[in-house]
């Protein structure tokens, strides 16, 4: 009777087994389709949080960057501090925008006299220049894709005027042209060069540089689940729609919200150089499934696996 009690469990447990690694092998056939090098993933269901892990060293511990993600934890954040009464909606920042004014032209003001000792023709094409330059580096330390040939071309622009800044007709005659040329160049050649957090060090700022990993994004969804249904709380506002853009997709206060005849979704990707990730929150099937990769290719990836999970055809894709 032991034996066969022993050999019933080692079959239940054989086509346990077999079901995991099924469904691996399922997501590793997607990510060789996407040319997927590694991801880690995060499914909940029933009360249990399972983690996927695929690639050399990579998992739910390893750490990615989330890009866009970072928005709806700043958005979580503000809304916390609102329930927690230490923000309000209604606080106004005319006031500290009309300070910063003030102080910036009190400084442009202070600075003029400075440069009085140049020409007209001597100052401007100088001010082209320095714009460019400022422009450039600015967007390199700013954004995540930065088109640097518009900045290139108004340093350019600095340079030939200031060539030509002691002939009157050949500098007035070159500042239309060049400007022309500006224009024609950055729409005919709209090239952009990605810039990573590797290569140059961005401020902190919730649309780029925060990095997590699957585990912790895990605890951080099911902290959202968990406000959807508090009706107690403030945080559940974020989850109502702010913005229709069509009948199907909606922007809530920083997250996705995709409503078919299945239920409403809650999403947001995330695109950096390097890592694209996604997560989508089920609440009607309490579901949520978390991907994160790092692979220029891993969102399209990441869709193919929440909808496979959540069963049903999402796009969790808003035109921008």
């Amino acid at each position: 009777m032991k034996r066969i009690v022993s050999v019933f469990i080692v079959i239940v447990c054989g086509l346990l087994m077999g079901g995991v690694v099924h469904g691996s092998q399922e997501t590793e056939l997607m990510a060789n389709r996407h040319d997927i090098n590694g991801y880690s993933i995060a499914f909940y269901e029933n009360n249990k949080i399972v983690f996927e892990n695929y690639g050399e060293g990579i998992n739910e511990k390893s750490v990615f960057e989330l890009a866009s993600n970072g928005k709806v934890i700043s958005s979580y954040i503000a809304w916390k501090l609102i329930d927690e009464g230490k923000l309000k909606l209604e606080d106004k920042i005319a006031p500290f925008l009309v300070l910063i004014v003030l102080l910036m032209a009190a400084f442009v003001a202070g600075k003029m006299t400075k440069f009085r000792f140049f020409s007209f023709r001597g100052s401007l094409p100088v001010c082209f220049l320095i714009a460019g330059i400022v422009n450039t580096l600015f967007l390199l330390h700013i954004v995540p894709k930065v088109v640097v040939f518009f900045g290139l071309y108004l340093a350019f622009m600095g340079l030939v005027l200031f060539l030509a800044r002691k002939n009157t007709k050949v500098f007035y005659a070159s500042m239309p042209l060049v400007m022309i040329l500006i224009f024609v160049l950055g729409f005919a050649v709209p090239v952009s060069i990605p810039v990573t957090n590797d290569i140059v060090a961005k401020t902190p700022n919730s649309a780029y540089t925060l990095k997590s990993t699957s585990e912790d994004m895990a605890m951080f969804c099911q902290e959202l689940m968990n406000q959807y249904g508090n009706r107690d709380g403030d945080v559940e506002d974020m989850f109502s729609a702010a913005v229709n853009i069509d009948t199907v997709n909606s922007w809530g206060t920083g997250i996705g919200i995709e409503s078919e005849n299945q239920g409403e979704t809650y999403w947001h990707s995330g695109i950096n150089p390097g890592f694209q990730s996604l997560f989508v929150l089920y609440p009607l099937q309490d579901k949520y499934v978390i991907i994160l990769t790092n692979s220029d290719n891993g969102l399209q990836f990441s869709k193919e696996v929440a909808n496979a999970f959540l069963q049903i055809d999402g796009s969790w894709d808003i035109p921008r």
